[in-house]
């Protein structure tokens, strides 16, 4: 691959770091055979966000804050790319994508892969749903009297009540 052409590729890259790891994700359960939905990629998003915060001292594996949505948390923007299906990123894209990751940012995302990929969907939200957790507490005191809530779940919520609760994810 030419210099400009490497350049095209990295110019046609998702600029956000919650899609190139979605796209890594995605990668991952395809390659494992895993089933892989919108509502899953969020959950496992959800968990490696947990799981790299707690290896970090707090910080956030991305920007972008979750939402409490009736299944649980989700990142609108990840859910808004990827409402009409997953797609596969090409391969040359997944190089690129990694390469653009840290590696301890692969590390945490491999750990939760590695323990929560082959889960069904509906187990992941049943593990998010965790009694006076993150989710639980924003979705509650949020709803509206349809069941419907996009407020934010702060990540400093998340790691506090994760950081007392490791054995919860």
């Amino acid at each position: 691959m030419s210099l400009k052409e490497l350049i095209e590729e990295l110019e046609k890259l998702p600029k956000d770091e919650t899609i190139q790891v979605s796209y890594y994700i995605i990668d991952y359960c395809i390659k494992k055979k895993y089933s892989i939905t919108n509502l899953k990629l969020n959950k496992l998003l959800y968990f490696s966000n947990i799981e790299y915060m707690l290896n970090n001292n707090g910080e956030p594996l991305f920007k972008e804050e979750f939402e409490a949505w009736r299944h649980g948390p989700v990142l609108k923007s990840v859910y808004e790319t990827f409402c009409m299906g997953i797609g596969k990123a090409t391969e040359e894209k997944l190089n690129l994508i990694i390469d653009n990751l840290k590696d301890n940012k692969i590390n945490s995302i491999n750990k939760v892969l590695d323990e929560k990929a082959g889960l069904d969907a509906f187990k992941l939200v049943e593990l998010t749903h965790i009694k006076n957790g993150p989710w639980e507490v924003i979705y509650n005191t949020n709803k509206d009297k349809n069941g419907i809530c996009t407020a934010n779940i702060p990540n400093k919520k998340i790691y506090d009540f994760y950081k007392e609760n490791r054995n919860a994810i």
